[in-house]
């Protein structure tokens, strides 16, 4: 399909999506802290990650400490749980 649709459209630009941000450069992570409900998400797939010994950014150390603190931390305390 995308054969075809290259052929179709062959101005257009592609642009790749990562649905996993340890995937990407540190700078490009931070994109994926947005909302509470979305940061915490991928807050806590990164820190499953860490649970099986991949690396960690220290973005992500970041985010962490921030709802550790933050006025979030009941709703970050389900996720860390």
């Amino acid at each position: 399909y995308i054969k075809r649709l290259r052929e179709m459209f062959p101005d257009a630009s592609e642009h790749f999506y990562m649905t996993d941000p340890a995937e990407l450069p540190e700078e490009e992570q931070l994109s994926f802290v947005s909302n509470v409900r979305a940061t915490l998400a991928f807050l806590n797939a990164q820190l499953q990650l860490k649970k099986r010994n991949y690396p960690m950014s220290d973005l992500w150390w970041d985010v962490y400490n921030y709802y550790v603190k933050s006025p979030e931390k009941r709703q970050a305390q389900k996720v860390f749980s």
